[in-house]
C-alpha cells in the first residue's frame, strides 16, 4: 500500500475495508473468479490476461469523466499511485451508468472523507469536479453520512475536522461541517 494512504490513523482501517477497490486502481492481480472481476468485465472496464483492470476510455461520454480520465490515467490504470482512487471516483460520480451500485456503494460510503489531492492539476483539480457535480445536480450522494455507512464514528471524523485547516478540510471532507 502507498504510503500516502496511511497519514491518519483511521485511513488505514479505511485502506482495510477498501483493498479491492485499491487493487484495481493500482493494476494490482485480481483473481478471475472473484465477484469483482466479474462485475468489472460487464463494465466500463476491461480485464487483462494478467488481472490487471483498464479503464475503457471510449464508454465515457461525459466530457469531466473524459477530462478525468485522461489528466490522470494516461492510457489505462498501470501504476500504484493513489491518486488513481480519486480519478476512479470522480468517474464513478460523473457516470453512473457505467458503475454497478455495488462499486457505488464501496465508493459513495466514504464520500465525505475520500482523498481529493494530489492530482496533476494541483490539489482543487477533484475539488472543481465535486462543486460542478454537486451544483449540477448530478451529485446523488451528497446526503449520505460516513458514520451512517458504519465506517467511522461521527465523532472521529468531526475531531478530526476541527484540527484541520480550512483548506484540507475542504479536501479531506466534503461536507462534513
Amino acid at each position: 500500500m502507498n504510503a500516502a494512504w496511511d497519514w491518519l490513523p483511521w485511513q488505514k482501517r479505511l485502506n482495510e475495508r477498501t483493498e479491492r477497490v485499491v487493487c484495481v486502481a493500482a493494476g494490482r492481480r485480481i483473481g478471475k473468479k472473484s465477484w469483482l472481476w466479474r462485475w468489472l468485465e460487464n463494465q466500463a472496464f476491461n480485464c487483462d490476461g494478467l488481472g490487471r483492470a483498464y479503464l475503457a476510455p471510449t464508454q465515457f461520454q461525459s466530457k469531466i469523466a473524459t477530462d478525468a480520465y485522461r489528466t490522470n490515467l494516461g492510457t489505462g490504470i498501470k501504476t500504484a499511485d493513489w491518486r488513481h482512487v480519486g480519478a476512479l471516483y470522480a468517474l464513478a460520480i460523473y457516470e453512473p451508468a457505467y458503475c454497478d451500485p455495488v462499486l457505488m456503494r464501496i465508493l459513495m460510503k466514504r464520500a465525505r472523507f475520500v482523498r481529493m489531492a494530489g492530482t496533476p492539476r494541483g490539489r482543487d483539480h477533484f475539488w472543481s469536479r465535486w462543486t460542478h457535480g454537486h451544483m449540477s445536480g448530478n451529485w446523488y450522494s451528497e446526503r449520505v453520512s460516513t458514520w451512517n455507512a458504519g465506517l467511522v464514528s461521527r465523532e472521529e471524523i468531526l475531531g478530526l475536522c476541527e484540527t484541520l485547516p480550512p483548506d484540507l478540510r475542504k479536501q479531506e471532507f466534503e461536507a462534513v461541517v
